[in-house]
């Protein structure tokens, strides 16, 4: 009599298909179960912050702050037309942030980034229109997110004329969160302070795509564009151009910048030499005439119209300069040359620009451009 049943074979397959139907359906579980976290943690992180942002915008927005001034590192105190006083306040350590009445603290998952204070003032005042805009950002960010910012990004305007806000000042050293790149949602301001390949550096120009740094005062000193005699300077020979594009452009590589993240315009610094009549290390953006050529560098000094643009920027708003020059930064070299003799150009502690022989020692602040991610 023949029995009906499975055979090995026909066993093992079976085993199999549920297998592989279990691990499956275990995935879809698990991809859920985080689907379903990263949602909650979305959630409590916008309706927190959403309760102090809507605090502040109200208290801006009617006109009810007579003041505001900074009170510590991550502290800001709005004073209230009654006088009385509401705190706004970021505890690191903690993961607290409280505005006022309201505090709400953040599980360990949570990480506070650094945190931005900025407030511009713009030319014209009338008691209708706001003429004041106030920045404050508080990024929060989670693995569970994929370190997307979750966190406070609040720009109000307002009326200087009801509103006075004090000097603000930004302690973090701001740091990027694109694994070594620079951000194209992270927010950076002229003369922000940047740590790159264990240098310091300070923004001077920043767009949509592109962001330059010039390198803090102090940081590379004792180097001269020509080592001995006097012979004219032009940027291709120039012993301080072979330093930057050499050892210290290798130097960066080595700790970490990648070197297609340097952003290099093709033929945009006149090589003409000192001496000769012409624009020595002019920009072929700066409209002047250059009598010989224009060259290429991946790195290269600031300019005498970009560093005018940039005290300008800095005094106009009354921010802090002394980055830029002071008696602890010293003289340095501008990439310029004087046309009718062999003299460099070179900024001085009062922000002025002077002329020096081309084997004077300088400290030496180079310039690089580096695209965004």
């Amino acid at each position: 009599m023949k029995k009906n049943g499975f055979t090995v074979v026909e066993l093992l397959v079976s085993l199999s298909l549920t297998m592989v139907v279990v691990i499956v359906m275990f995935e879809i579980i698990i991809l859920l179960k985080d689907l379903f976290q990263t949602s909650n943690v979305k959630t409590e992180i916008l309706n927190k912050k959403s309760i102090i942002v809507d605090k502040m915008y109200t208290d801006i927005n009617n006109r009810n702050v007579s003041r505001i001034e900074q009170c510590g590192d991550y502290c800001l105190n709005f004073t209230m037309n009654d006088s009385t006083e509401r705190k706004f306040e970021v505890n690191k350590d903690e993961n607290i942030i409280t505005y006022d009445d309201y505090t709400f603290k953040l599980e360990k998952i949570y990480t506070i980034g650094n945190i931005y204070f900025s407030n511009d003032v713009l030319n014209y005042t009338s008691n209708e229109k706001n003429n004041g805009i106030f920045v404050l950002k508080v990024p929060i960010y989670s693995k569970l997110t994929n370190k997307e910012n979750l966190g406070i990004d609040m720009v109000a305007t307002y009326n200087t004329n009801s509103t006075a806000i004090g000097a603000l000042y930004i302690k973090d050293t701001i740091q990027d969160n694109c694994n070594g790149s620079f951000c194209k949602d992270n927010m950076y301001n002229v003369g922000d302070e940047i740590k790159l390949a264990d240098y310091k550096w300070h923004v001077i120009k920043n767009n949509e795509s592109s962001i330059t740094l010039l390198l803090d005062g102090n940081e590379i000193s004792n180097r001269s564009h020509i080592e001995n005699g006097v012979a004219p300077y032009q940027w291709s020979t120039s012993n301080i151009n072979k330093y930057l594009n050499g050892t210290f452009y290798e130097s960066l590589l080595d700790k970490g910048v990648d070197e297609d993240e340097i952003l290099t315009e093709d033929k945009t610094i006149c090589d003409d030499k000192t001496g000769s009549g012409g624009n020595p290390g002019a920009l072929n953006t700066e409209g002047l005439d250059c009598k010989s050529e224009y060259v290429t560098s991946k790195i290269r000094l600031l300019t005498q119209n970009e560093f005018e643009e940039v005290k300008s920027y800095f005094t106009e708003k009354g921010l802090d300069y002394t980055f830029l020059y002071s008696e602890t930064v010293g003289k340095w070299a501008l990439i310029n040359g004087d046309s009718s003799s062999n003299k460099i150009l070179q900024v001085d502690s009062t922000g002025g620009i002077s002329k020096d022989s081309s084997t004077v020692l300088l400290n030496v602040r180079p310039v690089i451009t580096l695209r965004k991610k």
